[in-house]
């Protein structure tokens, strides 16, 4: 190899070598450093729940019958006395006429129960009775007359039953949902239709226990819908006392009341709600990625002047998605580290 190409390659390896450092040195990104700046900000928690209604009525039957006639459709406002379902009174009828006539019977038994203990107590005075036939004839009129109790019981079960020929709104609704049709065969307990209160809605949301005790009575909340842009304003109204176990987490009931307002939402329909726990003006803070939690501690990384930078712990104060509040342990012109 001639001494020209020598060169030639000593150049080219030289050059390489400066590129790579260069390259090197470029690649290693300078470190970030910020102070701490006037910031205000608002702590909330997200959760998610669905709309209800605050104000709702199931009603149901109150004895077996068949549904003669509903007087309503869904949708439909009632004010307070305004007849919902009529039902069918034949079998409740019958079943009264049926018990009536069974009172009266084990009345009558009842009556001759009680004047064969007279006639037995006579005779046992006159010596033409035992004790044992008075003994008897006593415990025939206790039987005689719990059996004539039993019947009146029954026979006022049947006379409820009667009466509840129709079912009445006991104040201004919405009929939310009819769940039985005319000729229907209903038992006690079956459910005939709910009502609703559209205007006064409510959602249920579960808070887990890391965030349960900065949840206060009075919050503001603020409730939004995926398929919606409309913002809707509550406020924390019921706080369920205790954590309860779900899955493998624990976490608390909390009731949001939804203010008075032209409401488009539906209940039923999802929500995200976010609850203000805490709003704190123009107070010293961090970008959250500036500050690092570790063993119960929240620590920063301040630079020095000697170029050895040292973790310091900090006490912080509220947080949002963005800055952390510092309320203790850095002055304005400690440079602190972006980690």
């Amino acid at each position: 190899m001639s001494s020209k190409s020598k060169w030639i390659l000593v150049v080219v390896s030289v050059a390489l070598s400066c590129a790579w450092l260069w390259l090197q040195k470029k690649s290693v990104a300078p470190t970030q450093t910020v102070c701490i700046t006037k910031q205000s900000i608002t702590a909330f928690i997200v959760e998610k729940g669905r709309i209800q209604s605050d104000s709702e009525r199931t009603i149901t039957a109150k004895s077996v019958g068949i549904v003669k006639e509903i007087l309503v459709r869904e949708g439909d406002w009632v004010n307070a006395g305004r007849p919902l379902v009529v039902m069918d009174t034949s079998l409740s009828l019958q079943k009264l006429k049926e018990a009536q006539s069974n009172q009266q019977i084990t009345g009558l038994e009842q009556t001759k129960a009680s004047e064969n203990v007279r006639l037995q107590q006579l005779l046992f005075v006159s010596g033409a009775a035992s004790k044992a036939d008075v003994d008897n004839a006593e415990h025939q009129f206790k039987l005689a007359k719990t059996n004539h109790e039993i019947s009146l019981a029954k026979t006022e079960m049947a006379r409820t039953e009667f009466n509840h020929q129709q079912y009445i709104a006991d104040k201004r609704l919405q009929i939310a949902k009819i769940s039985v049709e005319e000729g229907s065969v209903v038992s006690p307990e079956t459910v005939l239709m709910q009502l609703i209160d559209p205007t006064h809605l409510k959602v249920d949301i579960r808070v887990k226990e890391f965030d349960a005790p900065s949840i206060k009575l009075g919050q503001i909340a603020w409730i939004t819908a995926a398929n919606s842009r409309q913002r809707l304003s509550g406020k924390v109204a019921r706080i369920q006392p205790i954590l309860e176990k779900i899955g493998d987490t624990y976490s608390m009931k909390v009731t949001i009341c939804i203010s008075s307002q032209n409401i488009n939402l539906k209940p039923g329909s999802q929500v995200d709600v976010r609850i203000i726990t805490g709003e704190s003006a123009h107070v010293w803070a961090l970008p959250l990625s500036a500050v690092l939690y570790e063993n119960g501690g929240y620590k920063v990384k301040v630079n020095t002047k000697s170029g050895k930078p040292y973790f310091k712990s900090i006490e912080v104060g509220l947080q949002d998605i963005n800055f952390i509040e510092v309320t203790h342990g850095l002055s304005p012109n400690d440079q602190v580290q972006i980690l």
